[in-house]
């Protein structure tokens, strides 16, 4: 097979992923009962980072129990925060 004849080279897409935990989640829940505290608390914690980060290129992806798992879409951006953590 020729140089020529190979398929080219997909694009690189550029992708920072966010995980947010609720501190001692679990101990509060044990505590009071997840429907009590845990649930509304991830309800909120949701709705911050959808209202904080939409215009930002935030978007959650999933819950991960006591938190919750986004990604950053905007390339600049994931640039940005690679280097704030480092």
């Amino acid at each position: 097979m020729a140089s020529s004849d190979s398929a080219a080279m997909p694009e690189v897409a550029t992708e920072a992923i966010v995980v947010v935990d609720l501190v001692e989640s679990t101990l509060t829940s044990n505590l009071f009962g997840w429907y009590a505290v845990g649930s509304q608390a991830i309800r909120d914690l949701r709705a911050l980072i959808g209202e904080v980060g939409e215009h930002r290129g935030l978007r959650c992806l999933r819950s991960t129990g006591d938190g919750l798992s986004a990604d950053l879409l905007r390339p600049a951006i994931c640039r940005a925060s690679g280097l704030a953590c480092c």
